[in-house]
């Protein structure tokens, strides 16, 4: 450590320090942090949020390290562009599917831990009457199985205890389940584009060849310009009406990948 250094960490040092009857004594926390950053170039906090950041990217990968082995597999195939839909359609479902009867399954179990809540309203509602009894509120005594209610209570709050640990594993399920499906949201604008291009090629290729034969008459009649004959005049307006659009398109081919959507795409004249 050089010179610059020592006086930088006695003065942080000093400052930082309790005076205690005109004596001054240093932090040696103060200093110890300051040592870290000098040697590592960064607090031991942002070194600790750069861990945590870290071991969550890799728990991340881990968990949708067989999701992209499958969608490899299927963007490697020769298959149709609509068939790769298809086949990620039905691993995204499928995680989705998982997902959802997870968090259904949490939500019944949320049923157990608020069950102690009603049977103990139960029994406050059956002192309340015995109360009102007691103090001459009503003429008969009222009814209560409180050793009914009681037991009630002892097993509602055995499952409320069993549900709450049940659904902290469950939280750790869902979690894991919602980053996969988090995955296969990422990756399905890939296949849903290519599917689209897909059934877009024939009229790509009519702008094609249409754009191609434009060319070729320009090229045709670029000579009577010679003759004093304009060949650019203004062109005539053509409108293609179409009551759809290709969001439509997309998400029909989202919705089934191996539909007819030729009733959506616009008439183009040949």
């Amino acid at each position: 450590m050089g010179l610059v250094s020592n006086i930088l960490l006695t003065d942080i040092a000093h400052n930082a320090a309790p005076r205690e009857a005109g004596r001054v004594t240093h932090d040696q926390r103060v200093i110890d942090d300051f040592e870290y950053m000098q040697r590592h170039g960064e607090t031991r906090e942002a070194a600790a949020e750069r861990g945590r950041m870290l071991k969550r990217i890799a728990f991340e990968e881990r968990t949708v390290a067989d999701l992209d082995s499958d969608l490899e597999a299927i963007a490697g195939t020769s298959d149709s562009a609509r068939h790769k839909l298809a086949v990620f359609g039905n691993i995204r479902d499928r995680e989705k599917s998982a997902l959802a009867n997870l968090q259904t399954r949490r939500e019944q179990f949320t049923e157990y831990v608020n069950a102690p809540a009603k049977t103990q309203s139960k029994i406050s509602e059956a002192i309340a009457r015995t109360k009102a009894w007691l103090l001459g509120g009503t003429t008969e005594e009222p009814v209560i199985d409180r050793a009914a209610l009681d037991a009630e209570l002892a097993l509602a709050s055995h499952k409320a205890q069993a549900a709450e640990a049940a659904i902290a594993e469950l939280d750790k399920q869902i979690e894991v389940a919602g980053i996969r499906v988090n995955r296969l949201a990422d990756a399905e604008r890939g296949f849903l584009n290519d599917a689209v291009a897909e059934v877009a090629s024939g009229m790509l290729e009519t702008l094609s060849r249409k754009r191609a034969e434009l060319a070729g008459l320009e090229r045709l009649c670029e000579p009577l310009r010679k003759f004093g004959i304009a060949t650019h005049g203004k062109p005539e307006s053509v409108e293609i009406k179409w009551r759809h659009s290709w969001p439509d398109v997309a998400a029909a081919l989202k919705a089934d990948p191996s539909g007819d959507v030729s009733k959506l795409l616009p008439r183009v004249p040949g």
